[in-house]
């Protein structure tokens, strides 16, 4: 944020001077910003204005006392594109206060002199979230004695084995902030500096590995936010703790914590936000655990070993915005407790051991609420008569039944896998296409491997906000209807394994966001389908009774990475360019893994960015057609020749990727992709061939 004070001028050179008289730029204060500017690479000529033909004062991001004309502070934070490196000239800025160089993209930081002395008049610096900036050097930090805001989160520092000790150097120092920093073992882990004026400490999300008693000992200060997520803190919870009575934020989400929570950590009334998820606490929760913590907002404690023995009847003293209790035994009841709550945004309840919901109570309880995960737990129960109002609901991987639930028009994910949910899809997706008093907002809709029958309804013209839409493995039939073509804003369309037919002929050229297209064991016939845009990275096809020949179209899709055309009835000849997008490396699968069945071993592929894979195995295709000949149309790349032994081998082998995991696994982000195992190939050639430039290959 760009501001000034009564007596600064601002980026824009007003003056607060009463005589209207502009004090220039401090001359000395102009060079060292040249200085820096040398370093840097603009490419969108951001800086232009630093000329020295300009008074610096009214160059962007600058910021000039109004009566001395010294430059006080530096924004350029945030859409300034800024590379190259940051050099230190910057503090020798006498009476610079205040330095923002965070979110750029510089590479290296450089001191001109190395006896140089720098101002001790800096209070605020914040280079985070340059994520290409390695500092292997902090010494220069012990020079500015006034420091009270610190932060270099996202900057690599884990090559500076004094960071600690630098930091310490801070008298000052308030706010600390070292998130994703690189930071590994302390040198002497009994050992933390003393920091007496710290009220903000931030060490998330690095490699640190300690008691956590030993970090917070010498902490005197009475501290509000402590931020330890994503570590390997050993040990209790300590009761140390109760030392800071103004703590407002506690994070120690994803270490390696054992034991139970003390009782006194209820004592802490100031709290507001507390994360003790993903670790190996124990114990039993009861509500003595929260007594007095009446501030409390947030609270999560999922992917522990907690018993829990609450009141029924227990009003905690806190009203939250969120609750998180996932991979925890907080069933088989729903908490009564939580009716409680009225402000809730976000529940997350996924694998909790849910068996039993009071229907009527509950539904209405969550239709208040923003987020409501209760994936993978044993929640029954006939949903034909609910409304949905949660604007993201996850209930994949439970036993309701009877017909889908009905979805207000500001429901945006909703998510059904793995139930037990039958009859027609059009109660709803149609129940309400007469009313257009509100835009149907539903951008993610998921309910594959259900029991639900009947032909898709033609209805999609009130639903063109879906991104991603997943019917597989369901026991739907009939023709595609024509205006499933309106929905342009499609990334992923799934129809696997059902009982589709008939030509799939919907016009999908104005789909530019379409990247996944899984027809796969369906009835669909006629010619393949060929008007996809070439942002496309995935097209299954396989068993069905597509006719024809392979359209040399197919070669249009630079990203395309999985071509699966096997167990279908084409003829023809395979285009020989086929072989050029199969070589060329573009855009990354978006699943994390991805698993083969390779003569009844499981080949795992972790990291693929870089998978090819073509199947037309199982047509009528001509013999004397060959993918290898596509080999001999341009010069091989060296990654090619030194696969080729692995490539050949690939070709004789029967291989078949699922991809209904993948596709969740490119939605949540954490899921791998299936297995299956491929037909015995028929009449025709058997041509399968997968190009691997493989990265941390395992056969398990």
């Amino acid at each position: 944020m760009l501001f000034a004070t009564a007596h600064n001028r601002s980026i824009y050179g007003e003056s607060n001077n009463n005589n209207n008289e502009v004090v220039r730029c401090n001359k000395k204060d102009q060079e060292a910003l040249l200085m820096f500017k040398e370093g840097v690479v603009d490419p969108r000529m951001s800086l232009i204005s630093w000329s020295s033909e300009e008074d610096c004062c009214a160059w962007v991001g600058v910021l000039c006392d109004n009566i001395t004309g010294r430059v006080t502070q530096l924004h350029l934070a945030n859409g300034y594109y800024l590379q190259g490196e940051i050099n230190l000239s910057l503090l020798q800025l006498e009476f610079l206060n205040h330095l923002d160089l965070s979110l750029n993209y510089f590479e290296a930081l450089t001191i001109s002199h190395p006896s140089v002395n720098f101002s001790n008049n800096l209070q605020y610096l914040d280079l985070s979230r340059n994520y290409y900036l390695h500092i292997n050097d902090l010494h220069w930090l012990s020079q500015l004695s006034s420091l009270t805001y610190l932060d270099l989160s996202g900057v690599d520092i884990g090559n500076e084995t004094k960071w600690l000790q630098y930091m310490a150097m801070l008298p000052s120092l308030s706010k600390l902030r070292l998130s994703n920093c690189g930071l590994g073992n302390i040198m002497s882990p009994s050992y933390f500096p003393n920091f007496t004026s710290l009220t903000t400490l931030d060490l998330s999300n690095n490699n640190l590995e300690l008691e956590l008693s030993n970090l917070l000992h010498n902490i005197t200060s009475d501290i509000s936010y402590l931020y330890l997520g994503m570590n390997k803190f050993k040990g209790e919870i300590p009761i140390a703790l109760l030392r800071f009575q103004n703590l407002k934020g506690l994070n120690l989400w994803s270490n390696q914590l054992t034991g139970p929570i003390p009782s006194s950590l209820g004592n802490l009334s100031s709290l507001v936000y507390l994360d003790l998820s993903s670790n190996h606490l124990v114990g039993i929760l009861s509500e003595a655990n929260f007594c007095n913590l009446s501030n409390l907002k947030s609270l999560n404690l999922g992917s522990n070993g907690f018993e829990f023995d609450f009141d029924p009847n227990w009003v905690p003293p806190f009203q939250l915005d969120d609750f998180g209790s996932s991979n925890t035994s907080l069933g088989p009841n729903f908490p009564t407790w939580l009716y409680t709550q009225k402000s809730l945004n976000d529940l997350d309840l996924s694998s909790s051991g849910l068996s039993f919901i009071a229907d009527d109570m509950f539904w209405s309880f969550i239709g208040r609420i923003q987020t409501v995960y209760l994936s993978e737990n044993s929640i029954s129960g006939d949903l034909s008569n609910v409304t949905i109002n949660t604007a993201n609901i996850r209930l994949d991987h439970n036993n309701f039944t009877g017909s889908l639930p009905y979805l207000s028009p500001n429901v945006d994910e909703f998510r059904a896998s793995h139930n037990s949910f039958s009859g027609s899809l059009f109660p709803l997706l149609c129940h309400h296409q007469e009313s257009h008093a509100q835009e149907n907002m539903l951008s993610t809709l998921e309910i594959p491997n259900n029991h639900l029958t009947g032909s898709l309804p033609d209805c999609w013209a009130n639903w063109k906000q879906l991104d991603y839409l997943n019917f597989g493995s369901n026991k739907l039939t009939g023709e595609v209807p024509p205006s499933m073509a309106t929905l342009s804003n499609l990334g992923i369309l799934d129809l696997h394994d059902n009982n589709f037919f008939g030509n799939f002929s919907l016009d999908l050229s104005n789909w530019t966001n379409l990247q996944y297209l899984l027809l796969e064991g369906n009835k669909f016939s006629g010619n393949l389908p060929n008007t996809m845009h070439k942002g496309l990275v995935v097209l299954e096809l396989r068993s069905n009774q597509f006719t024809g020949n392979i359209p040399p179209q197919i070669c249009d899709f630079p990203s395309l990475m999985v071509l699966d055309l096997a167990e279908n009835r084409l003829s023809g000849s395979i285009p020989h360019c086929v072989y050029n997008i199969m070589v060329s490396i573009n855009e990354p699968l978006r699943a994390n893994i991805i698993d083969s069945i390779t003569k009844g071993q499981k080949l795992e592929f972790r990291n693929i960015w870089m998978l090819r894979s073509f199947d037309v195995s199982a047509n009528n295709l001509n013999r004397e057609s060959s993918v290898l000949e596509g080999f001999t149309l341009s010069p091989l790349p060296y990654p090619v020749l030194l696969f080729l032994s692995v490539l050949f081998v690939f070709l004789a082998i029967s291989s078949y990727f699922s991809y209904e995991e993948a596709v969740e696994s490119a939605e949540d982000g954490n899921r791998s992709g299936g297995t299956g195992e491929g037909a015995d190939g028929g009449g025709g050639v058997e041509i399968r061939l997968v190009i691997l430039y493989p990265i941390d290959l395992e056969l398990v």
